[in-house]
């Protein structure tokens, strides 16, 4: 679902390893991190925005973008996937 902060986000995939956040707010949970061609890391500065009041948090806690998922575990803190 959309609007999602990335608390929100955590909170919604209690359960789930991962989860993601694409194009501002679109909230995906998961098992695990797939790659592949059309899935390779990209810098930090294409995953979107800062997600609305969330802005200062270590780490940054971005949004997601167009076509672009910024993964996080679930340990305790948030941890974006390297």
């Amino acid at each position: 679902s959309f609007g999602h902060t990335s608390q929100a986000c955590a909170a919604a995939c209690t359960g789930y390893p991962l989860f993601g956040l694409q194009g501002g707010g679109q909230c995906f949970c998961g098992h695990a991190y797939v790659g592949g061609a059309n899935h390779t890391r990209v810098a930090d500065n294409k995953c979107g925005r800062v997600c609305p009041g969330e802005g200062g948090k270590l780490p940054a806690r971005l949004c997601g973008g167009g076509w672009r998922n910024a993964v996080f575990a679930q340990s305790g803190d948030l941890l974006p996937v390297r």
